[in-house]
């Protein structure tokens, strides 16, 4: 199985990261050099199915972002909203690898812009809240500077930017998936406005979509999520965490002075106590009653490479939220989904069946995730993480480290390197 060759003749695996020229900015000051990604989808590598039927159900980033991609791949996708609106956090996490795949898009310098670059990253770790002790803390400067540079952006300005920049060709319709019929040629979908269409593969990015997931999909983990702004430190361009026994706490940086707290605690652990009496270090994690609380599920990560079926069963995909391999409450979910979003228009750009194309995604990106996985809990690793099935916490702290990994290790590209295969 290969890949088609580019414009210039080349590989798409062997074509080289470039550096992306961004429009002046208005004030006349240097455009931010984003890389590109080592593969990018072109409408003249589609080949003999450019008629496939592609319907995308969430209006998240990760499925603007694929809309996006699908159109520059030559596909005419149909983007439906879902069933209710995906809960998402005010504020979004981009890694270096998401904001390098919406570079490709010409909207990631605006939202750079938009949002707030991160500098350094700190992580506070104990393993008895009762204790006074010793703190683990692993700090560490710059990213990478030969990467684009990791961004926290307000949720709404994300999605108002990706929306802004999806292609006339694609369709965008406010409704949701009521049932679907799978059949060996397509899948047929009824909506909840009883029309009924088919199509070659649906992609579920907003985790909402009921009868796009099957009954053994449903999480294994359950966790409280609690949410609040803080006034933010002169000048805070760093990324704070804690990781007690019973909580996982992210201070972030923000925008206009304001600083993002988001704690993720078992939903049943930690009885008769608020989020902050779980943290040995308390000085910035405001009062319990400052919070927006949610419930939060979680499939705990396994030990070793991840099911397939995570995000792929047959002619469905799963994409970012939908599949599931972040807690939300762990800050990297969009990113990944965005990312996976390449992975996706990736596969479906070569010579293969539906069926085929949606298998080898799911196959790169279990390779990926356990790639990122073993990144981060390496022995010798900066920030060192347990084995995501030895505490309920487990998960979210691997995931977290994979959040912070541009700051501590070296990461995968955006895609993973079989999935060029």
């Amino acid at each position: 199985m290969t890949d088609r060759p580019r414009p210039d003749g080349r590989s798409p695996a062997s074509a080289a990261p470039s550096k992306r020229e961004e429009p002046p900015r208005a004030d006349g000051s240097s455009p931010l050099r984003i890389p590109s990604p080592a593969w990018l989808p072109t409408d003249d590598v589609i080949g003999p199915r450019a008629d496939r039927q592609v319907l995308v159900v969430g209006t998240t980033p990760a499925g603007l972002t694929l809309t996006r991609l699908l159109g520059a791949a030559g596909y005419e996708p149909v983007l439906v909203s879902g069933a209710d609106p995906p809960v998402t956090s005010r504020v979004t996490y981009i890694s270096p690898a998401a904001l390098e795949v919406l570079g490709s898009l010409d909207v990631g310098a605006a939202l750079h812009d938009r949002g707030r670059a991160i500098a350094g990253a700190t992580v506070r770790r104990t393993d008895d809240p009762e204790s006074n002790g010793t703190v683990d803390v692993a700090t560490s400067g710059a990213p990478d500077p030969g990467r684009a540079p990791p961004v926290v952006v307000p949720t709404p300005i994300l999605l108002r930017t990706l929306r802004d920049a999806v292609p006339a060709a694609a369709t965008v319709q406010d409704r949701a998936v009521d049932s679907i019929s799978r059949g060996t040629e397509g899948i047929r979908v009824t909506f909840d406005d009883g029309v009924r269409e088919s199509f070659d593969v649906v992609v579920d990015v907003g985790g909402r979509s009921e009868p796009l997931r099957p009954d053994e999909r449903d999480a294994d983990g359950e966790f409280r999520r609690y949410e609040t702004v803080v006034d933010a430190d002169a000048g805070t361009r760093r990324v704070r965490d804690v990781w007690g026994p019973d909580a996982v706490v992210q201070r972030l940086p923000g925008v206009g002075g304001e600083e993002f707290v988001r704690v993720a605690v078992p939903a049943d652990g930690a009885a008769g106590r608020d989020a902050r009496h779980a943290l040995p270090d308390r000085q910035w994690v405001p009062d319990a009653g400052v919070f927006e609380r949610r419930r939060m599920l979680h499939r705990r990560l396994p030990g070793g490479e991840p099911p397939r079926w995570w995000w792929g069963d047959g002619r469905v995909a799963y994409c970012g939220p939908a599949a599931r391999p972040a807690a939300p409450a762990a800050g990297v979910g969009e990113s990944l989904g965005i990312t996976d979003a390449l992975g996706l228009v990736s596969a479906w750009t070569r010579d293969v069946g539906a069926r085929a194309a949606v298998d080898a995604y799911a196959a790169g990106r279990a390779r990926r995730l356990d790639e990122l996985q073993r990144t981060v809990t390496r022995d010798g690793a900066a920030v060192s993480t347990p084995r995501a099935t030895d505490h309920p916490l487990g998960s979210i702290r691997v995931l977290r480290a994979i959040a912070l990994e541009p700051f501590f290790g070296t990461a995968p590209g955006p895609l993973g390197p079989g999935d060029h295969r």
